[in-house]
């Protein structure tokens, strides 16, 4: 499980399916592992994001997410995946009750932040997107995707010099990023 969870953040495809190997190789080895089956569709919503996912995939995906809250209904993470599965189902106010929720369950989960941080952008509430994604930062501030999205947030408000400093650092802090 540890280390489909150290590959996670890489966001390549080659780096997200060794993750989810790992962690269906945790759920051989422990089948009621919630954290394990949302390390599969995390690991299954970055290569979606990445590279497309078929049909089939979002329903692993989406099976993985259910199978978690059955298991552990208090695991924010699982929350906020459900999130991301009510995103794909166009439900956007669903979506962010779960995000809101799982947030509420595990406050310092950055992904969490970043997600419903999405969500608000695309509903048009950018001051608040902004605000979280922000946060996001601030409880990761290594996590380069979240530095990456945060200098997009800042540039989709005009802020670009603010932007360039974020990618300025995310380059400081990962000079091999893509």
């Amino acid at each position: 499980y540890l280390r489909g969870l150290e590959l996670l953040p890489r966001q390549n495809v080659a780096a997200l399916r060794e993750a989810q190997a790992h962690f269906e190789k945790a759920l051989k080895l422990d089948p009621a592992y919630a954290r394990a089956h949302i390390g599969v569709a995390q690991a299954l919503f970055g290569i979606g994001i990445t590279e497309g996912l078929d049909p089939e995939g979002w329903k692993e995906h989406a099976q993985h997410v259910q199978r978690a809250l059955e298991l552990a209904p208090d695991l924010g993470e699982a929350h906020i995946q459900q999130g991301i599965v009510l995103v794909d189902q166009d439900d956007m106010a669903a979506a962010e009750r779960e995000y809101r929720r799982g947030l509420e369950l595990a406050p310092g989960y950055a992904n969490g932040d970043e997600a419903l941080a999405n969500l608000l952008y695309a509903t048009n509430r950018a001051d608040e997107g902004l605000r979280m994604i922000a946060r996001a930062v601030a409880l990761d501030p290594m996590d380069a995707n979240l530095r990456l999205s945060y200098s997009g947030a800042l540039a989709q408000n005009g802020r670009m010099d603010e932007s360039e400093s974020q990618v300025d650092q995310l380059l400081d802090n990962n000079p091999d990023f893509a």
